[in-house]
């Protein structure tokens, strides 16, 4: 879920040390695996935001200096004859469709899809309605069907029609 991945062990401590900060405002009884991953969500988008703004303040000149192999069409013919590049190339193109969610619904995904959290945990866990949360999935799922069709369509991965 992290933009920044280095930072992955910074994160998850991070929500622990507030997360026990805060364990007296813990209601024994109820869900503490909601009530721990709140804190470890709110980490996330915090560090996720202030990666963004570091971002956007890199200057144009350092961000031409990298180089996107799928928008050189001769690269991505030679890639596309070793499928064990092609499907590499698929996980990094999933994983960029995720972080272009919005927070919450890359928050929303990510928690169903990997942490397989119920509809009604990750409502406790974002301190929103479930109808919402089912709402967002939904726009994040149909959000990534796009992208990836999209991707797919322009790497000439489908099948000719």
């Amino acid at each position: 879920m992290l933009i920044d991945r280095n930072t992955v062990a910074d994160a998850l401590q991070s929500a622990v040390m507030k997360a026990f900060r805060d364990f007296d405002l813990y209601a024994e009884g109820t869900n503490f695996r909601a009530w721990f991953f709140r804190y470890v969500n709110h980490e996330l988008l915090n560090r996720n935001r202030a990666a963004e703004r570091q971002i956007a303040t890199e200057s144009p000149d350092e961000l031409a200096e990298v180089v996107d192999v799928r928008t050189n069409e001769r690269a991505v013919e030679q890639l596309l004859d070793s499928p064990e590049i092609v499907l590499d190339l698929c996980d990094e193109a999933i994983a960029e469709a995720v972080l272009r969610l919005p927070d919450q619904q890359r928050s929303i995904f990510l928690l169903r899809a990997v942490g397989e959290f119920s509809y009604r945990e990750i409502a406790e866990i974002l301190d929103i309605p479930i109808g919402t949360v089912m709402g967002l999935l939904a726009r994040a799922r149909e959000r990534l069907r796009s992208h990836l069709w999209e991707y797919a369509k322009q790497n000439r991965l489908l099948p000719d029609e």
